[in-house]
């Protein structure tokens, strides 16, 4: 008797069964991811779940009509997976101890990036340096310190600071009673922000310094102008 799901052949006592027809495509399908698993071993997060399914399908495969099939398909699966295991392990040797060149590129890789980077920002820290010391030995050639600006304002230097240029001035024969840090700033920040040179230097992350003390006093003033004042 043969019917949709099962063939059997009629014997004098018993019923021996040849295979269900509808298993057919889980042969076929194991046979064949068996097969892709071959070529995909060399990449192990390929390769492994390639060959783990096609194995599940060869297995249900085993009650088909394509026994045979099935059974090939279990064998290159089983080949397929032990190679995919020993190249991953291969592999997580090498990484282990340093020998796998592409894990050796990328930490190399990795090592270099912050070691640019260091370099790069102490180039521009070093040319910013650089420039703050060119821009104050300049300012003290052009003019003999101390330096009268006017009745009141008188320069006695200039100095390099850490990212800034700094100039110092003593106040004299001034009512400090009313004066502020806000006003002094106020009052200066459209000469600095006006100003080419200033502007330059501010674009550069230079900042703008004014010390102020009053002479026969211990008050103390202090403005300092960033690139975002002058926007």
């Amino acid at each position: 008797m043969v019917n949709q799901q099962d063939t059997t052949v009629q014997g004098n006592d018993n019923n021996f069964h040849i295979g269900d027809v509808t298993k057919n495509g889980k042969a076929t399908t194991g046979l064949v991811l068996g097969i892709i698993g071959l070529g995909a071993w060399f990449i192990p997060i390929i390769g492994a779940p390639i060959t783990i399914i096609g194995l599940i399908f060869s297995i249900k495969g085993l009650k088909s009509l394509k026994r045979g099939v099935a059974t090939v398909g279990i064998v290159l699966c089983f080949i397929g997976l032990f190679l995919t295991i020993v190249n991953a392990s291969i592999g997580a040797y090498l990484g282990a101890t340093g020998q796998s060149p592409l894990v050796n590129k990328i930490l190399n890789k990795e090592n270099q990036n912050p070691q640019t980077e260091t370099q790069s920002s102490n180039n521009n820290d070093t040319s910013k340096i650089e420039l703050i010391n060119q821009a104050v030995q300049s300012v003290k050639n052009q003019m003999s310190l101390p330096y009268k600006v006017n009745q009141i304002t008188t320069l006695v230097d200039v100095t390099a600071e850490s990212g800034a240029i700094r100039y110092h001035y003593i106040l004299s024969g001034v009512d400090t009673s009313k004066l502020t840090n806000d006003l002094l700033k106020s009052s200066l920040e459209s000469g600095v922000c006006q100003n080419e040179d200033t502007k330059n230097f501010l674009s550069q992350d230079i900042n703008m310094e004014y010390s102020y003390s009053v002479k026969n006093s211990t008050e103390t003033y202090f403005v300092s102008f960033t690139k975002t004042d002058c926007k």
